[in-house]
């Protein structure tokens, strides 16, 4: 479609690239499209401006130093970084999960995730191998989902702690700029709050933050891009009687 709409004008190349070895500190591949002017074509080809190859970080690199949090829990220097509370019952199911394994993996009933009807336990269905599974530090961080918020979604659990990952962390997995501002307050504004207002605010606005992040590109990706447009524009470009004068000047001098 792109070149049917587009292909008089520009020239394409596309490539099919996971994100991880390109910038982004976690799993996410994508086809990934550039397009040039044909005017700029004798300068530049799409093949010049895809970004470079960087070796993948894992879980540990990108969030390994970020503080633990306690049940509900806002961390005093980032409201970004709080602990999503959830229906309590519920930690049991994951308590005793270790890294790469599912609350399903769990041998007592009671602490796989369920139902309970007329006195009856019901398993929940699980069709997908990733829901209630403990991420895993050592290895690449995963594909973020626009529903980030819940356990039951995929690759959402933290790899140590009885919760999702937090907002910040989702940010340092999609290359988000710490300085970025979601809302109209700024951090220091933010921290300031009361826990009371801080869970207002929360459930207001959390949603939005974390299904936009889910639906967002990482921005190291397209900071490279940017950066390789922006180093060709600000280059002398030289025009074809240019180059013929510079060549016929040197083969004089031979």
């Amino acid at each position: 479609m792109i070149t049917e709409e587009l292909g008089k004008d520009y020239i394409f190349e596309k490539r099919v690239l996971n994100f991880k070895n390109y910038g982004s500190n976690s799993s996410r591949p994508r086809t990934l499209v550039i397009g040039v002017d044909k005017n700029l074509s004798n300068q530049i080809v799409p093949s010049e401006l895809f970004p470079e190859y960087v070796e993948e970080k894992s879980l540990y690199d990108v969030i390994g130093d970020m503080d633990e949090l306690k049940w509900g829990e806002y961390n005093v220097r980032d409201f970004y970084h709080s602990f999503r509370v959830y229906p309590e019952h519920m930690r049991s199911w994951i308590h005793d999960v270790g890294q790469g394994e599912s609350a399903f993996d769990n041998e007592d009933d009671k602490k796989k995730p369920h139902r309970v009807v007329d006195g009856e336990i019901i398993i929940n269905q699980s069709k997908n191998s990733d829901k209630y599974t403990r991420q895993i530090y050592s290895k690449v961080a995963p594909c973020i989902h626009t529903r980030n918020d819940q356990m039951a979604s995929q690759n959402t659990v933290h790899p140590t702690q009885d919760r999702v990952f937090s907002i910040r962390e989702l940010m340092k997995m999609m290359t988000i700029p710490e300085q970025f501002k979601w809302l109209d307050k700024d951090l220091n504004e933010l921290n300031a709050l009361t826990y009371e207002e801080k869970r207002k605010l929360s459930k207001k606005e959390e949603m939005n933050i974390r299904q936009s992040i889910g639906e967002a590109v990482p921005t190291a990706i397209f900071q490279s891009i940017a950066r390789k447009i922006n180093i060709f524009l600000n280059q002398d470009i030289l025009t074809e009687t240019e180059i013929k004068k510079l060549l016929l000047k040197k083969f004089r001098c031979i």
